[in-house]
């Protein structure tokens, strides 16, 4: 089993994963978990330790990065506050795991995470979105927050406001999931974690639909009204 990634500038690298399957629907999880994972475990196990009963807040908490995170967060004790556009998949999102629900469209989202942490902020943000928005929810970390920004889904620069980076220490980084797949040890980390939590259970890949390849169309108007929950995959 190979993965194909591509950069943000452009460039293509194979990844062999050394597995193979011979079940569809095993491989389909396998390879779209692994995915997944190789970008979400270096944030949650390594780079960023996550304490029980931190407040963990996840853009995008309908992708299937989204949904892999929510799994993630709550496997090590942490309060999830999924972030979604409406409230429309709020119901699903906390069948899903999440704790809590804000909706970026909908509702006052600063003033939503202080209430939500009491007032004391959240402890570590993972957004695949960015924008203007991040300032909303940069105004309501706590002292030596961390915000990973690991896409660009807004197309707008990220808003940072500077005097709570400096008050409170906050750290903001950059994330891409090369800093696992360069590196044979982490990988190895990231495919036994994987491996693990598929057999335990408390890791379920969220394939939402696959479709065959001749229905590219249709997949693509399907990405397009927004009504998955997880990942769309097209039958090559």
């Amino acid at each position: 089993m190979s993965l194909f990634l591509l950069r943000w500038n452009g460039a293509m690298l194979k990844l062999d994963l050394g597995l193979r399957s011979s079940n569809l629907k095993k491989f389909y999880h396998l390879k779209i978990f692994l995915k997944i994972l190789l970008l979400v475990v270096e944030i949650c196990q390594r780079t960023i330790t996550v304490q029980k009963g931190d407040f963990v807040v996840l853009g995008g908490a309908t992708s299937s990065v989204g949904i892999a995170t929510i799994q993630i967060a709550k496997m090590q004790g942490a309060n999830v506050i999924a972030l979604s556009r409406t409230h429309a998949k709020g119901d699903v999102l906390l069948q899903k795991g999440a704790d809590f629900v804000i909706a970026t469209k909908e509702d006052d989202v600063t003033a939503k995470l202080l209430e939500i942490t009491n007032g004391k902020g959240v402890n570590l943000v993972f957004d695949p979105v960015g924008g203007k928005e991040a300032a909303k929810i940069i105004n309501a970390m706590t002292q030596d927050g961390k915000y990973i920004i690991y896409g660009a889904l807004s197309h707008d620069d990220i808003a940072v406001p500077v005097f709570p980076i400096l008050g409170k220490h906050l750290t903001v980084r950059g994330y891409e999931l090369f800093e696992i797949t360069t590196v044979p040890e982490k990988l190895a980390q990231a495919k036994k974690f994987v491996f693990d939590g598929l057999a335990s259970g408390q890791l379920k890949p969220e394939i939402d639909k696959v479709f065959a390849f001749d229905e590219m169309a249709e997949a693509h108007r399907y990405m397009e009204s927004n009504a998955q929950i997880g990942k769309i995959l097209v039958k090559v």
